[in-house]
């Protein structure tokens, strides 16, 4: 499997929007969009020039963020997944293309294909309820 980027981390938060101040007023993030919708809330932030995006959500589990991979065929990599002994994998559809979530050694990580690369410029800007 080849991991082409770490274009996310997937952050749990309580409080996405005092998250996203904190981010934002004291550390200089720029908020790129805010959603809330089906009893969740999910924020995207970039945080510096260059990196992931940080992601705060308010329905993820557990404390820890997870690292989202950029993968070229997301079927290919699903099923070395599998073959490798990856933990708890959960398969969920994120704006830019399906995902898969995993537990290896103890860390949280996923990975996702960019199948509808229009999804970021549809989400620019927005800030909802």
């Amino acid at each position: 499997m080849v991991l082409l980027s770490l274009d996310y981390l997937y952050t749990p938060s309580a409080d996405v929007d005092a998250a996203v101040a904190r981010c934002v007023e004291d550390l200089g993030g720029v908020l790129l969009w805010r959603i809330a919708a089906a009893g969740t809330i999910v924020a995207a932030l970039r945080q510096a020039q260059e990196g992931p995006l940080l992601l705060f959500a308010d329905h993820l589990e557990g404390n820890s963020p997870i690292a989202i991979f950029r993968v070229g065929a997301y079927a290919g990599a699903l099923e070395r997944l599998r073959a490798t002994g990856a933990r708890e994998i959960r398969e969920v559809e994120l704006p830019p293309g399906p995902c898969a979530t995993f537990s290896l050694a103890g860390a949280r990580l996923g990975i996702y294909e960019l199948t509808r690369p229009q999804a970021a410029a549809h989400l620019a800007g927005r800030s909802r309820e």
